[in-house]
């Protein structure tokens, strides 16, 4: 219980919750359905931008309710996919739904400046720099963000750094396994 897990699969259709409010959604996932739960926060930009048929892949926890006793995911992120990344994972075996064709989504203007002079590249910089452009490729976010290599951002020793425009968000010591889940933090707000 409670362990974190990445489902992939398609949006059937939001559900309330006990309060009346759509904080919830059903997933259909390869062999059944899921019930994943996100933060009230993030509510109204996900019934804005969210549809039913659109492929979405789901980090989260898994857990079960306390009356029902049924499995549910507690979202970390939510990101629209164009295709297919992992393989799902069941959690509640039911009969999958049939697909519909996702919606284009809006461009943004984020930018991911990467520091690379010689103290962050010797500190992991180039290798930052593929990991992050494999992630945007993975998950078909090339019209909507860039990442620019820059010079010195004066915090050399704590290198490699990166900073995510518009949010600013600057980041020391960035590994590349870090790096995606860094860059779809940011993102996850404003993801439409």
């Amino acid at each position: 219980m409670g362990e974190l897990q990445t489902l992939e699969g398609e949006v059937l259709a939001f559900v309330p919750g006990k309060k009346g409010r759509l904080d919830r959604f059903k997933l259909s996932v390869a062999d059944g359905e899921c019930l994943v739960k996100f933060p009230k926060e993030w509510a109204g930009a996900l019934n804005a931008s969210l549809h039913a048929g659109e492929r979405v892949q789901v980090r989260g926890k898994l857990k079960f309710d306390e009356d029902s006793g049924e499995p549910y995911l507690k979202a970390i992120t939510v990101l629209h996919l164009k295709q297919p990344v992992v393989a799902a994972r069941q959690i509640a075996p039911t009969e999958p739904a049939q697909a519909e064709p996702a919606r284009v989504l809006p461009p943004l203007s984020t930018r991911v400046l990467v520091c690379t002079s010689s103290d962050c590249c010797k500190r992991g910089a180039k290798a930052l720099c593929r990991t992050l452009a494999e992630t945007i490729e993975q998950y078909g976010l090339q019209d909507r963000v860039r990442v620019e290599k820059t010079g010195c951002m004066k915090r050399c020793k704590q290198g490699p750094n990166l900073v995510i425009m518009p949010q600013k968000a600057r980041f020391t010591r960035v590994g590349p396994e870090q790096a995606t889940e860094l860059l779809l933090r940011q993102l996850l707000p404003k993801l439409e």
